[in-house]
């Protein structure tokens, strides 16, 4: 019997953030269906950049990572995607909570001074400081959401 031939899913569009988990999932769907979720970690990464586009491409160039450091950050995104909730949820010491998100932040591949240039950029935004005040206040109900932040609803 041939194997079925599955296409990547269309150019990821980076301006388009309210696509984003639409592609993600087709994405997903594109790497089950091809078999590319049983290769190598590696080779999964590059198909993934790969068919996002030259733009991810781009992005990744401009981080300057060695190789073992693009290694390192696959790993770290990919554990903390699996971190158990240990059904704690809202409950979760804060401490805890702390202590991971600087253990994480020790790991990025960026200097001081870029983490604060990013911090900036990230404070001039009119979008990011609407969902940074809705993580931080609470977010209120979903049909009362601004269409602008709407798609980090299902991350709140």
């Amino acid at each position: 019997m041939d194997r079925l031939q599955v296409p990547p899913p269309q150019k990821f569009d980076f301006s388009k953030p309210e696509e984003w988990p639409k592609w993600i999932k087709r994405f997903e769907r594109f790497s089950i269906a091809s078999t590319l979720e049983r290769q190598a970690e590696e080779n999964q990464v590059n198909a993934l950049i790969y068919t996002m586009g030259e733009e991810a491409e781009d992005i990744l160039t401009s981080l300057r990572l060695t190789p073992d450091e693009a290694r390192k950050n696959i790993a770290t995104a990919d554990v903390l995607s699996r971190v158990p909730d240990n059904g704690q949820g809202e409950n979760q010491p804060e401490e805890e909570i702390n202590l991971y998100v600087n253990t994480v932040l020790s790991s990025l591949p960026a200097t001081e001074k870029r983490l604060l240039e990013i911090q900036k950029h990230q404070e001039n935004d009119a979008v990011l400081r609407e969902v940074r005040k809705h993580c931080l206040e609470g977010w209120p109900n979903k049909f009362n959401i601004d269409d602008t932040v709407q798609q980090y609803y299902p991350f709140s």
